[in-house]
């Protein structure tokens, strides 16, 4: 675990931020390296089912019930040398799914703050570890660090500690079930200039348990995310390491003002995003508390 030396004591909230664009293109795919302190085939295990078998055991009740979306972010960074395991670990929530009641969304954030270290991030900005930031301001800490994993906005874990990570979870579920967001493809053009460059129409629709926050405090984001891009690292902590992510976030898009009726949202809207074809690409959407951070729901559509 490593920590970035800015205390954030004297930071106030952060003001919400602007939409981004942004996207850098990677055509390889593979696993990350055998040096990882993990085993190049670690998977999640017996001693690993512990928080697994108590969440299935408190849902017993409920064995027909969807499966409960969960947000996890990981704050990672390729020029960090302990963030390869959380990408591990991040992976093998993505495709094992390690809870029978739970949907687990991953996105992957990477920060810009290890940048001088010798390896530029190529799916680092600035936007992410400000967003960090605002989540050490709502948790009350005093500094980031990377790998951090934030889950439903408001539980914490090492990114890169297998079974906090599992724990928390588990307590997210237990504690903050998150309401499903429905998603519907409506179409996919082409940039007239870039045919990379392409524009989902999607519509969103949710509605609002009752006691929820009010419509003012709420934001929807709209994330196109990319899974299994590979990148050589010729420089830096993880020098000579072919690293492997799911869920790195390739665009965002904030929408503030979400109008509904009788409790029921349903809109559409338009998301870019550069396509990584082959690789999957999906767009995840969640609703956040802009006050508290909290995310009371989620879902996500593929793209391809």
């Amino acid at each position: 675990m490593r920590t970035h030396p800015d205390n954030l004591k004297a930071i106030p909230r952060f003001p919400r931020l602007p939409v981004l664009f942004f996207a850098v293109v990677f055509t390889l795919a593979c696993d990350v390296s055998a040096e990882d302190r993990y085993g190049p085939n670690r998977q999640f295990n017996s001693s690993d089912n512990v928080a697994q078998s108590q969440l299935s055991d408190t849902h017993a009740d409920s064995e027909n019930a969807p499966p409960a979306p969960v947000v996890a972010e990981l704050f990672t960074s390729e020029g960090c040398s302990s963030c390869p395991p959380a990408d591990r670990i991040l992976r093998e929530l993505h495709t094992d799914q390690p809870f029978a009641n739970a949907h687990i969304i991953v996105l992957s954030e990477h920060v810009d703050y290890w940048n001088r270290l010798g390896w530029v991030d190529p799916f680092s900005h600035a936007r992410f570890s400000e967003r960090q930031r605002q989540y050490a301001y709502e948790l009350r800490s005093d500094s980031v660090y990377t790998p951090q994993m934030i889950v439903n906005g408001h539980y914490e874990a090492v990114g890169s500690n297998r079974g906090d990570v599992l724990r928390t979870i588990q307590r997210a579920v237990q504690n903050r079930p998150l309401f499903p967001v429905r998603l519907s493809l409506q179409g996919i053009t082409s940039d007239a200039d870039n045919s990379q460059i392409q524009a989902a129409r999607v519509r969103v629709e949710f509605e609002m348990p009752p006691g929820s926050a009010s419509p003012e405090a709420l934001q929807l984001v709209l994330a196109a995310v990319a899974h299994n891009l590979s990148v050589q690292v010729p420089r830096g902590e993880n020098a000579g390491r072919n690293l492997s992510h799911v869920g790195v976030v390739r665009t965002w898009h904030e929408f503030d003002d979400l109008t509904f009726s009788e409790g029921r949202y349903h809109q559409e809207h338009t998301v870019r995003y550069f396509s990584e074809a082959p690789h999957a690409m999906q767009i995840v959407a969640f609703i956040q508390n802009v006050a508290t951070l909290n995310i009371p729901g989620a879902g996500t559509i593929d793209l391809n």
